[in-house]
């Protein structure tokens, strides 16, 4: 129970980190022209680390999982 709790919380963090990286490049009140340039490269970044923070996720349940399962309920 308390890695399902954990595991959501951690999903949680990694939308809201999404959506921080989401709002930091792709503000509509943003500078569009400054913006402009920097859109096609950003966005597939933005992408990239929330596939990487998703990836980790799972590799670090997937080894609490291996490591025991003591004190989980």
């Amino acid at each position: 129970m308390r890695k399902i709790i954990m595991a959501f919380f951690f999903f949680i963090f990694l939308c809201w980190t999404y959506a921080a990286i989401d709002i930091a490049f792709f503000n509509p009140n943003c500078n569009q022209f400054a913006v402009l340039g920097a859109f096609e490269t950003s966005r597939p970044i933005a992408v990239l680390i929330y596939f990487v923070l998703a990836i980790m996720a799972l590799v670090s349940v997937n080894t609490t999982n291996k490591i025991g399962k003591k004190g989980d309920s």
